[in-house]
């Protein structure tokens, strides 16, 4: 199968980071309780890189399944689809609720994880529709490792709080 080499390395990746964020942050705050907000943190950071193994590994195991490689590309971005809009929805509920009480996270560095989480929700949609066809691996590869720059870009936040 094409581009199982990445996907590969991309789930290796992800167990790498999750395993390491979760350590660097829990010698860090070993002192005292994680704040309320920290907490969430952790728990996105750690859901991203999870579910960017789960989404480097699912066209592997469907390739396995011997499912057709359109149905299977095709199938695998809607899931990520899916996945990416209900994470979007939960953080931007959070983020809105936030904003009520003074929120942590500014309005330029959310915009800044959020634009580009939409445009790789519409390549996925777009990819899950076969709009392109050449491209609808490349736009699932995308989609995929997309979610580790999530979780990588959760771990500095994480680390550049000054009260954690």
């Amino acid at each position: 199968m094409e581009a199982s080499d990445y996907l590969l390395t991309l789930a290796e990746v992800a167990v790498a980071f999750v395993g390491f964020a979760a350590i660097v942050i829990s010698l860090r705050e070993r002192s005292d309780a994680p704040s309320p907000d920290s907490s969430v943190h952790l728990g996105w950071l750690v859901e991203r890189g999870l579910a960017a193994l789960c989404f480097a590994l699912l066209p592997l195991l469907l390739g396995f399944l011997h499912v057709p490689p359109e149905v299977l590309w095709r199938a695998s971005s809607g899931l990520l689809f899916v996945y990416l809009v209900s994470a979007a929805y939960r953080s931007l509920s959070r983020w809105l609720r936030n904003s009520e009480t003074g929120n942590r996270l500014g309005t330029a560095q959310y915009y800044a994880r959020f634009t580009p989480s939409l445009l790789v929700c519409v390549g996925q949609a777009f990819a899950a529709m076969n709009f392109f066809p050449s491209l609808r691996t490349g736009i699932y590869l995308l989609g995929s490792t997309w979610l580790l720059v999530l979780a990588a870009m959760i771990f500095t936040m994480i680390l550049a709080r000054r009260d954690a």
